[in-house]
């Protein structure tokens, strides 16, 4: 019922704020409003079961604050530009330990973001552009980073490990560079959904279900220069593919399956010519493998072993 009502105020309060001129910086309980504000400064605060919230405000720098067991964002900022957060310690939030909502000319960098588990570490959206996150730790949050209908999005050596879902997840992005990342043990290292002008070059995806995931409607996607390794499944799982893409010198390693095409046979097959591959567990079809392939397996293995049961069934009647 809190959550709710917390909410709630949220929702009034974004609908009311683009219309008002007064301006104010409040603290209710352990949490901290700042409403129109400009050239402010919040440093070296400890938070507890509350959060900042940054709205309609402009040159604000949040830096070395600890802000703990939120009950909804740690740090929220709507309809805000040129803000600052940095060096901060943000644990166990409800929901994203971050997030970025409708506006321009944030950077995000020197973070600590960990455990939480239902929500995003950092989030980007609603139309916001000129974003740049960059060396952050990030472990234990549903997913890492998420970026949803924004663009000029820069993410770049930030540590991101043991995400439940996905490590970077980019959906209806564009103009978005991921360089120089760590990302491991994740359901999927890197997930593309729609988008244009998108750029991942020379991270470190590690130990993840999926390596990379390329879905639909993707225009312009180039992916250079990646350490693909230890992928439990696929290290570059393709769905759809892009209008353009460009796809050379990535190194895959011990990676069950270094590239499939899901359901589809038909679309065109990168070449793996220009990558290397170091060890492998297991590789078919010069590097490729088909739907089909895993099907037939699947069965011969259900009739093996149903065959075997009939063998054990009648031995045990005699």
């Amino acid at each position: 019922m809190r959550l709710e009502i917390a909410y709630s105020m949220y929702m009034v309060l974004l609908a009311l704020t683009p219309i008002t001129a007064f301006s104010f910086v409040n603290q209710v309980d352990d949490s901290i409003l700042i409403v129109n504000e400009h050239n402010l400064t919040l440093s070296g605060v400890n938070i507890f079961k509350g959060n900042i919230t940054i709205v309609n405000s402009s040159n604000i720098v949040i830096e070395n604050n600890n802000i703990l067991n939120s009950f909804y964002f740690g740090i929220f900022i709507y309809n805000s530009t040129n803000i600052i957060i940095s060096n901060n310690i943000i644990k166990n939030s409800y929901y994203d330990g971050i997030s970025i909502r409708n506006s321009k000319y944030v950077e995000i960098k020197y973070n600590i973001i960990t455990n939480n588990t239902n929500g995003n570490g950092i989030s980007v959206w609603d139309d916001s552009k000129y974003i740049n996150i960059n060396n952050n730790k990030l472990l234990y949050n549903l997913y890492g980073i998420f970026v949803l209908s924004s663009s000029n999005v820069s993410i770049f050596n930030n540590s991101l490990s043991n995400i439940y879902h996905y490590g970077v997840y980019l959906y209806n992005s564009s103009l978005t560079k991921v360089p120089n990342n760590s990302i491991r043990n994740s359901d999927v290292g890197i997930e593309i959904i729609m988008g244009n002008l998108i750029s991942i070059q020379s991270n470190a995806i590690l130990n993840n279900l999926v390596g990379i995931y390329i879905g639909e409607n993707i225009g312009n996607l180039s992916i250079i220069g990646n350490l693909i390794q230890d992928s439990k499944y696929f290290g570059v799982l393709i769905y759809n593919y892009p209008t353009t893409f460009t796809f050379k010198t990535n190194t895959f390693m011990n990676n069950v399956l270094n590239v499939f095409y899901a359901y589809n046979t038909t679309i065109p097959k990168i070449s793996v010519s220009n990558s290397t591959i170091l060890t492998t567990i297991k590789q078919n079809d010069n590097h490729f493998a088909k739907f089909p392939s895993i099907i037939s397996l699947l069965l011969l293995i259900m009739i093996t072993v149903f065959l075997v049961y009939l063998f054990l069934l009648r031995r045990g009647r005699r």
